[in-house]
C-alpha cells in the first residue's frame, strides 16, 4: 500500500482476456523463426559440404590429365584448392558466427575466385567454372535474401561483361588447346551446379511455400485475434462495470493492490464510507497504518507472506478520519490477472463484534471469578472433608450395592495393608479371606434389604503387624427416594482393648496372688511396726516414772533409740521400694575412696555385730582406692547385706570382701549363719518375700531389703548373686562396673559453709535468662555475695552486652539453655566467637545426663539445675573462677569460709512486718537410718508458715532460701508471677497452636520459674507436659498433661494474686 492512491478515473481497466492468446501466437512465430533459421543453417551446411565434395572431384579430374605435366596440373589445381579453403572457412563462420556471415564469405570469395581464375588462365567465358555463378546467385537469393541476390547478380553481370570485353580485345590471349578446359571439367561443374540448384529449389522451395502459407495463416489469425480482442475489450468493459457496481454495493470492503509495489489500485465504496472519505485520493496512508503494531512495515510483511505462501488471514486496525479506530477481519488473496500478480484484500468490519466480545469477556471473567471463588470454596470444603476422613483414627470405607469399594481412608490402608490402587473398584473377595468376604457380603445384603445398621467384630490379618481385632459398624446411605445406594463402614481397632481384656484376666490372677502376698506382708508389717511402737510407748511411760533414776532412764532411752531405729529401718525400706517401683531413682556416680567407704559401712553395723558377739572382718584387695561409683547406693546395698548377715548369724563372723577384677568391682558379704535352701534362693530377691515366713516371725523384717538392693545394683549396671548352704552360711556378691579416677584429694564441696558478703567480690557476672523472675533471684543472690552483675533477657541482648563491654568485660556467664529465638547453646557458641576465654555455666531445669553432654558440647564449663540451690550455685561459681584475677579484691579461699557454727550473727534482710523465726527442721526421706546425711546450706530465718499463701504442693521456705531470706523479694516475685500468668490459658493455647516444640518450651520456662518460687507441684506438672511435648515421652499424652497443668495453675494463680494484693495493701497501710 502506498499513499496517496490514484483517482479512480485514471486507474487502468483490468484486462481479463486475449492476452494469453496473443502471447501464444507470439511464441508460435518465434518458434517458427527459430525453426526456419535452423533449417537455413542446415541447408547452408549441406551446400558448403557439396561444394567441398565438388572441389575435391574437380581436383581429382585435374590429376587425371596425364597428358599434362605435373606443373601444369598443379597450376590448374590451384584455383580448386583456393575454392576448398574458402568453403572450409565458410563452414567455420557458419557455426561460429552466423549463417549469413558464413554464406556471404563463401559467395563473395567464390565469385572473386571464379572471375579471377577465368582472367588468370585466359579461358574467359570458356571457363568451366562460369556455370557455378548461376548456382551462387541461387544460394545468395535463397539463403541471404533478395538484397544479397541483387548485389550478387549485379557483380556477376559486371564480371561476365568484363571478361567478354577483355576476351574481345585479346587482352586475355587466345585459348590454346592446352589451356582449354577438358570436357570432364565441364561435365563435373555442370552436374554439381545442377545438383545444387535442384536441391536448393527442392529444399527451399518447400520452405518458401510453408513460409508463405504460414504468413497467410498468421495474417488471418491476426485478423481474428484483433476481432476477438475488440470483443473481449467490450465484454471486459461491461464486466468491469458490473464488478464495480457489485463491489460498491458490497457490505465488505475490497481493495486491489499491486503485487510488486503494493500500490492501491482499487477500493470500493464501502471502504470509502467506513473511513469517512468520498474519493480514493482521500484514503491517506495514516488511515490504513495508524501505528505500531499496525505499521506500514507490518502491512508489507503480510503482503510478502501472501505472495510467497498464499492466502493470509489476520486482524487489522485502521482509523476513521475523525480518529475512531476500526477493527477488521482481513483475508489477503494472491491473484494472477492478465499476466500480472495482484493482491486482493477482503475486509469485514468487526469493531462491534470485538466490542461485544470484550464486554462478553469482562462478563465471563467476572462470572469465572465468581465460579472460581465458589469452586475454591467447594474444593476447600472437599479438602477439609477429605482431611477429616484421612485424619480419622478409625477405618472408613464406602462400598456400592455391588460390594465394590468406592472410597477409603488412610487408616483403612494401614489396617488391611492394601493401598487404594489395590482396593478401589474391587470387592472384598479380591483382597480379603473368603470367610470375611462372605461375612461382608451377608452384612451388605441385610442392610440393602432394609436393616438400619449392623455392628460386628472382625479379625483382619495385617501383612506386617499380624492379627488385629476391629469393631465394624456398617450403615446404609440413602438417596432422595430413601433407597440404599452405598454402604458406609466405620471400623475401630479394639486390638488393644482385647489385649487389655486378656491382660486384665491374667492380671486378675496375679493381683489375687499379690493380694495374698501383701496380706502376709501387712501382717508382718503390723507386727514389725507395733512391736517397736509398743516398746517406745511403754518405755516412754516407764521413763516418766523413773525420772529420778538416771541410770534406769538412760537404759530406757537407749532401748527407745534401738526401737526407733528399727522402726525407721522398716519405714525406709518401704519408701525406697516405692521409689524404685516409680522409676524415680537416680544414679549419680562420683569419685569415692573405696577403703573409706568399706570402713564406714562396717562402722555402721558394728554396734549390731557387737550386740550378738559377732566378729566383723574386712578383706580389702584393691590397688586403686579412688573409683567413680554412686557411694550412697553402694553403702545402702552393703548395709542391707551386712544387716541381713548379722540378723541371720548367731555365732561366728561376718566378712566384707572388696576386690577389683577386669570386669569391675566385686564386693562380697559372707556369713556363718543359717544359710538358704537352693529352692528358696530365687525367691529372696522378690518384694515382700523371705525364704520362710517363719523367719519373719523369728527375725523380723519387711522382706524388701534384698529386693531393693537387687534393683539398685541393676540400676548401676551390676548384679547381686548368692551362694549358700543350709547350716553353713551364705555369700552375697555385688558386681559393679566402675571407672578408676585420679588419686588426688577430692576436696569436699564448699556448700556447707556460710556465704560471706564478699565471696564473689571482684567478679563481673552476666546473667542470661528470658524469665525476669529468674533473673531477679539470681541477681539478688550474686549481689549479696559481692559480685558485679549485669543481665540480659535473650541471646541477642547477651551478645550486645558483650559487644559493649568487650571480650574481657565479663568473667562468668550464667546461661539459660532454653530461650526463644536464640537458645543458650547457640548464644554460647557466638559468645565464644567474640570472647574465646569467656567462662559459661549452664542454667536449666533439666538434670539429665544427655542435657549435661549438650552443654559441654556447646562450650559450657558447668551445670546448675533449677530450682536454683544457693550452695550449688556458689560452689559452681567458685570452682570456675578460682584462677581468675579479681577486679577489686582477692578471691576468698576455701579456708576463709566460715563454718555454720562459727558464722557471724548476720541475718539477711526481711520485711519489718514479718519478724524472723528460728530455723525449722524439714523432714526428708532418708535412704537408710544408718547412712549419715550431709549438712545443708544455712538458710535465713524463715517467716511464719502462715505468712505465705496457703497452697498445697508449695515449699515457700526453700524459695525463701533461694532469695537469701529476703521475704520482700519473694513476695514481689510471686506477684510478678501471678501477673505474667494471669492469662495462662491464652499463653498455652498459643503455644499449642504453634506446635509441640513451642509447647515444650513454654512448659520448660514455667517449670524453672515455678521451681525457683517453691511451687513444686506446678513444676512437676510443667515437667510432665515438657516431657510429653519435647520428644522424651508419648505425644499422645500431651492433651492430658496440658489439662492437668491448667487444672493445677488455675487456683494457684488466683490464690497468689489475691494474697499479693492483700500483702501490698498491708505494706501500704
Amino acid at each position: 500500500m502506498q499513499a496517496p492512491p490514484p483517482d479512480p478515473s485514471s486507474m487502468p481497466k483490468l484486462e481479463l482476456g486475449g492476452a494469453k492468446a496473443w502471447q501464444r501466437r507470439q511464441q508460435t512465430l518465434r518458434d517458427f523463426e527459430l525453426r526456419l533459421e535452423d533449417r537455413v543453417k542446415r541447408s547452408a551446411s549441406v551446400f558448403l559440404l557439396l561444394v567441398v565434395l565438388g572441389v575435391l572431384a574437380f581436383l581429382a579430374a585435374k590429376l587425371m590429365l596425364t597428358e599434362l605435366s605435373w606443373a601444369a596440373r598443379l597450376q590448374r589445381m590451384a584455383a580448386g584448392m583456393l575454392y576448398l579453403g574458402a568453403a572450409l572457412v565458410s563452414l567455420g563462420l557458419l557455426h561460429r558466427v552466423s549463417v549469413r556471415a558464413g554464406t556471404l564469405f563463401f559467395c563473395w570469395s567464390a565469385l572473386a575466385l571464379q572471375l579471377g581464375a577465368a582472367a588468370y588462365y585466359g579461358t574467359g567465358l570458356y571457363s568451366s567454372g562460369m556455370a557455378t555463378l548461376v548456382a551462387l546467385l541461387a544460394v545468395v537469393g535463397l539463403l541471404l535474401g533478395p538484397g544479397a541476390a541483387v548485389r550478387g547478380t549485379v557483380l556477376t553481370v559486371l564480371g561476365i561483361l568484363g571478361l567478354w570485353f577483355m576476351q574481345e580485345q585479346d587482352l586475355l590471349g587466345k585459348v590454346e588447346p592446352n589451356t582449354f578446359p577438358p570436357l570432364a571439367s565441364f561435365a563435373v561443374v555442370l552436374v554439381m551446379c545442377a545438383l545444387v540448384v535442384g536441391w536448393l529449389a527442392l529444399r527451399h522451395g518447400t520452405l518458401f511455400r510453408e513460409v508463405m502459407l504460414s504468413l497467410d495463416s498468421s495474417r488471418q489469425l491476426l485478423a481474428d485475434t484483433l476481432r476477438a480482442q475488440q470483443t473481449a475489450v467490450e465484454e471486459l468493459r461491461a464486466s468491469d462495470d458490473r464488478m464495480r457496481v457489485l463491489l460498491d454495493h458490497s457490505l465488505s470492503c475490497t481493495l486491489i493492490l499491486d503485487g510488486e509495489t503494493g500500490q492501491l489500485r482499487f477500493a470500493n465504496a464501502q471502504t470509502l464510507l467506513k473511513h469517512g472519505c468520498e474519493r480514493i485520493s482521500e484514503l491517506d496512508a495514516s488511515l490504513f497504518f495508524p501505528g505500531d503494531p499496525f505499521s506500514r512495515e507490518q502491512g508489507l510483511a503480510h503482503m510478502r507472506e501472501v505472495l510467497s505462501q498464499g492466502a493470509q488471514y489476520f486482524e487489522w486496525q485502521t482509523r476513521h478520519r475523525d480518529g475512531t479506530p476500526i477493527w477488521w477481519d482481513i483475508k489477503l488473496e494472491r491473484l494472477h490477472v492478465c499476466g500480472e500478480t495482484i493482491v486482493v484484500a477482503f475486509a469485514h468490519d468487526i469493531t462491534e463484534r470485538l466490542r461485544a466480545e470484550n464486554e462478553l469477556r469482562v462478563q465471563r471473567a467476572r462470572l469465572e471469578e465468581q465460579v472460581n471463588e465458589r469452586t475454591h470454596e467447594l474444593i476447600s470444603e472437599k479438602q477439609r472433608l477429605q482431611d477429616i476422613i484421612e485424619a480419622l483414627p478409625i477405618t472408613l470405607s464406602i462400598r456400592d450395592c455391588q460390594g465394590r469399594y468406592t472410597l477409603l481412608n488412610r487408616s483403612f490402608e494401614l489396617a488391611t495393608g492394601h493401598g487404594r490402587e489395590q482396593v478401589l473398584g474391587l470387592s472384598a473377595r479380591h483382597f480379603m479371606p473368603a470367610e470375611i468376604a462372605a461375612e461382608i457380603a451377608d452384612t451388605d445384603a441385610q442392610l440393602i434389604a432394609g436393616k438400619a445398621s449392623m455392628t460386628t467384630e472382625r479379625q483382619i490379618m495385617h501383612p506386617v503387624d499380624g492379627m488385629h481385632d476391629y469393631l465394624v459398624t456398617t450403615v446404609p446411605l440413602l438417596d432422595a427416594r430413601k433407597r440404599t445406594y452405598a454402604l458406609l463402614n466405620l471400623g475401630t481397632d479394639v486390638t488393644s482393648l482385647k489385649r487389655l481384656q486378656r491382660e486384665l484376666s491374667l492380671a486378675k490372677d496375679e493381683a489375687e496372688h499379690l493380694a495374698r502376698v501383701k496380706s502376709e506382708f501387712l501382717a508382718n508389717m503390723s507386727h514389725e511396726i507395733r512391736t517397736p511402737l509398743n516398746a517406745v510407748l511403754g518405755l516412754a511411760q516407764l521413763g516418766v516414772g523413773r525420772a529420778g533414776d538416771p541410770a534406769a532412764a538412760r537404759s530406757g532411752f537407749e532401748r527407745i533409740t534401738r526401737s526407733g531405729r528399727h522402726l525407721l529401718s522398716v519405714i525406709n525400706d518401704i519408701l525406697d521400694y516405692s521409689k524404685v517401683e516409680s522409676g524415680k531413682l537416680e544414679i549419680d556416680p562420683l569419685p569415692c575412696n573405696l577403703s573409706h567407704l568399706a570402713r564406714e559401712v562396717l562402722d555402721l553395723v558394728a554396734e549390731r555385730a557387737e550386740a550378738k558377739h559377732l566378729r566383723l572382718r574386712l578383706d580389702y584387695e584393691v590397688a586403686e582406692d579412688w573409683v567413680a561409683i554412686d557411694a550412697l547406693r553402694v553403702t545402702q546395698i552393703l548395709v542391707n547385706l551386712l544387716a541381713n548377715a548379722i540378723k541371720f548369724t548367731d555365732k561366728g563372723r561376718v566378712t566384707l570382701g572388696v576386690t577389683q577384677a577386669a570386669d569391675g568391682l566385686r564386693l562380697s558379704v559372707t556369713d556363718t549363719g543359717v544359710g538358704i535352701a537352693p529352692e528358696q534362693q530365687a525367691r529372696i530377691f522378690k518384694a515382700f518375700e523371705q525364704a520362710d515366713s517363719s523367719v519373719t516371725r523369728q527375725f523380723g523384717g519387711t522382706g524388701l531389703g534384698l529386693s531393693i538392693s537387687s534393683r539398685l545394683a541393676e540400676a548401676m549396671g551390676g548384679e547381686i548373686t548368692v551362694s549358700s548352704e543350709v547350716g553353713k552360711g551364705s555369700c552375697f556378691t555385688l558386681r559393679l562396673p566402675c571407672v578408676v579416677v585420679s588419686g588426688e584429694a577430692h576436696a569436699q564441696p564448699l556448700i556447707n559453709a556460710a556465704v560471706p558478703p564478699d565471696l564473689l567480690r571482684g567478679l563481673r557476672i552476666l546473667i542470661v535468662d528470658d524469665v525476669d523472675i529468674n533473673r531477679e533471684i539470681l541477681q539478688d543472690l550474686l549481689c549479696l555475695a559481692g559480685a558485679e552483675v549485669m543481665s540480659a533477657d535473650s541471646g541477642e541482648q547477651a551478645l550486645a552486652r558483650l559487644g559493649e563491654a568487650g571480650p574481657e568485660g565479663y568473667d562468668l556467664v550464667l546461661m539459660d539453655v532454653q530461650m526463644p529465638e536464640m537458645d543458650g547453646y547457640e548464644t554460647t557458641r557466638r559468645l565464644h566467637q567474640m570472647a574465646p576465654r569467656l567462662r559459661v555455666i549452664a542454667l536449666t531445669a533439666h538434670a539429665l545426663p544427655e542435657e549435661r553432654r549438650k552443654c559441654v558440647a556447646a562450650g559450657m564449663l558447668g551445670h546448675v539445675t533449677k530450682p536454683i540451690d544457693q550452695a550449688e550455685l556458689m560452689q559452681a561459681l567458685l570452682e570456675h573462677s578460682h584462677d581468675l584475677p579479681r577486679r577489686a579484691a582477692d578471691a576468698i579461699s576455701p579456708s576463709q569460709l566460715v563454718p555454720l557454727d562459727a558464722a557471724p550473727d548476720v541475718q539477711p534482710r526481711a520485711p519489718a512486718m514479718a519478724p524472723a523465726s528460728p530455723p525449722t527442721s524439714v523432714s526428708t526421706e532418708s535412704q537408710d537410718s544408718a547412712v549419715p546425711t550431709a549438712p545443708t546450706v544455712p538458710t535465713a530465718p524463715a517467716a511464719r508458715t502462715s505468712f505465705w499463701p496457703d497452697l498445697p504442693g508449695c515449699d515457700f521456705e526453700a524459695a525463701l532460701t533461694r532469695c537469701a531470706g529476703r521475704q520482700e523479694l519473694l513476695a514481689k516475685l510471686l506477684g510478678t508471677f501471678a501477673k505474667q500468668y494471669a492469662q495462662y490459658q491464652s499463653v498455652f493455647e498459643e503455644a499449642r497452636i504453634s506446635g509441640l516444640p513451642a509447647l515444650a518450651s513454654a512448659a520448660h520456662r514455667l517449670k524453672g520459674l515455678s521451681g525457683n518460687l517453691g511451687l513444686s507441684r506446678l513444676a512437676q506438672s510443667a515437667e510432665s507436659l515438657e516431657t510429653a511435648a519435647g520428644g522424651r515421652g508419648d505425644p499422645a499424652q500431651v492433651p492430658a498433661a496440658l489439662t492437668a497443668l491448667i487444672r493445677e495453675i488455675a487456683p494457684m494463680v488466683s490464690s497468689i494474686a489475691a494474697w499479693h494484693e492483700a500483702y501490698t495493701a498491708r505494706i501500704k497501710a
